[in-house]
């Protein structure tokens, strides 16, 4: 599963660069055709583009501040970069290098524990750096340290940078599942790595399996509320609106809770989301990230609430399109789009390539990696379904009535509404 799916890019997943933020639903000043423009339950078909790039905050913001917005420059053309401001002193740059560069020698050398260390070395230098978790997730599996393999290659793909890099962590975490004896999840991990860039490897591993790369998750974060007070209060857990005032009343507090924030770049007519037919979406933007909610009633004049998505300020934007389509069953069609940053380099005549060695790196803003997600809302299931995917995967969702069928992209399968057991 791409990057965004997996917990849509945190702060904390991007540490060597400033947060900046992105509304959400914000769109770019270019005219050019927007990747994430889809209609309900189809994937996306024009190419992503590039995010621009955003100067970084004074030092002296404190944490969790949020900085003033900011007009979103044109996007950039199709594989253009764009140099970023650098974030990490030169030193640090080389030593980093030099060891993932030693670290990939002595793995190739099967002497598993200095690799290990050589990976550790390089973190000490930038923490977090998928390159250098990925790196050592991969050193760890061959050494047969599954669970720390798995922790490393899962933490590596909340921002991989690229579809290459990816590709192969998605392709390693599979090998880890084969290990366990999952096949099945071998084979989904195996179909997603194929996707995102196909190899023989991959392939290999697919002959005579199912190759569908999309994630099927039953959900089990709905909750239910009494009343909009309570609902009003959830919000101000998810630090997504402000405790002060505290609003009077039911009523103030369900103004409160139902004033979204505009999504898809539209102008709403009011602010109230809470109006016409259910689930209603909401949006709400806090001081450091956004949180998309679905609300409908529930039995005994309960409100259930299930939180669709949320969204941080990446370094290099994220923008998000959302579509509802109601009926026996509810598609919330959430397409999610996130600037990759990347460590690039000047090959020698000066154009833009991927860094490697002890070269004079720096980084950029690559093209969107553009994610859809389907949550399913059905009253023979309390909890959404949610069916994850890459935008490259071309997996549609079909409901008809009851029924929901993945097809394409490799996929053809029928996915229950009620959660096996």
């Amino acid at each position: 599963m791409t990057a965004i799916v997996r917990t849509l890019t945190s702060c904390a997943s991007l540490l060597l660069f400033a947060c900046q933020p992105v509304a959400p639903g914000a769109q770019p000043s270019a005219t050019k055709a927007d990747p994430l423009a889809t209609p309900a339950m189809a994937p996306v078909a024009t190419a992503p583009i590039a995010a621009a790039p955003i100067a970084a905050p004074p030092a002296v913001t404190p944490p969790k501040a949020k900085p003033a917005h900011k007009e979103q420059l044109p996007a950039l053309a199709s594989g253009e970069r764009r140099k970023l401001e650098e974030q990490v002193e030169p030193a640090k740059r080389q030593a980093f290098w030099a060891a993932i560069q030693q670290g990939r020698k002595l793995t190739a050398s099967k002497d598993y524990p200095g690799a290990i260390a050589s990976f550790d070395a390089a973190l000490s230098q930038i923490p977090d750096h998928p390159r250098a978790l990925s790196g050592r997730g991969y050193a760890q599996l061959l050494a047969g340290q599954l669970d720390a393999a798995e922790t490393d290659l899962r933490k590596a793909l909340a921002a991989p940078g690229t579809a290459k890099i990816e590709s192969a962590i998605e392709f390693n975490l599979g090998l880890v599942a084969e290990k366990r004896g999952d096949l099945v999840g071998a084979r989904q991990r195996f179909a997603i790595a194929n996707t995102l860039r196909p190899s023989k490897a991959a392939a290999d591993k697919l002959v005579g399996a199912t190759s569908c790369p999309a994630v099927v998750q039953y959900e089990d974060s709905s909750e239910l509320y009494a009343d909009f007070m309570e609902l009003w209060e959830r919000l101000v857990k998810d630090e997504v609106i402000a405790a002060e005032p505290r609003p009077a009343d039911e009523k103030a507090a369900r103004a409160a809770v139902c004033k979204s924030v505009a999504v898809n770049g539209d102008v709403r007519a009011s602010p109230d989301a809470c109006t016409g037919p259910e689930p209603w979406l909401i949006t709400h933007e806090g001081d450091w990230q956004w949180l998309h909610y679905a609300i409908e009633t529930a039995d005994a004049g309960q409100w259930r609430v299930y939180e669709i998505g949320s969204g941080g300020y990446p370094h290099c934007g994220q923008r998000d399109k959302l579509t509802v389509s109601r009926g026996e069953v509810t598609v919330i069609h959430r397409v999610t789009g996130v600037g990759t940053v990347l460590d690039v380099m000047e090959g020698k005549d000066g154009e833009i390539v991927d860094c490697e060695g002890d070269a004079d790196c720096f980084t950029a803003c690559g093209e969107d990696e553009v994610e859809v997600v389907d949550y399913l809302l059905s009253p023979r299931n309390p909890d959404a379904i949610a069916i994850f995917r890459s935008e490259l995967a071309s997996v549609n969702v079909v409901v008809n009535g009851g029924t929901v069928r993945l097809q394409g992209g490799g996929c053809d399968q029928e996915v229950g509404l009620v959660k096996p057991d």
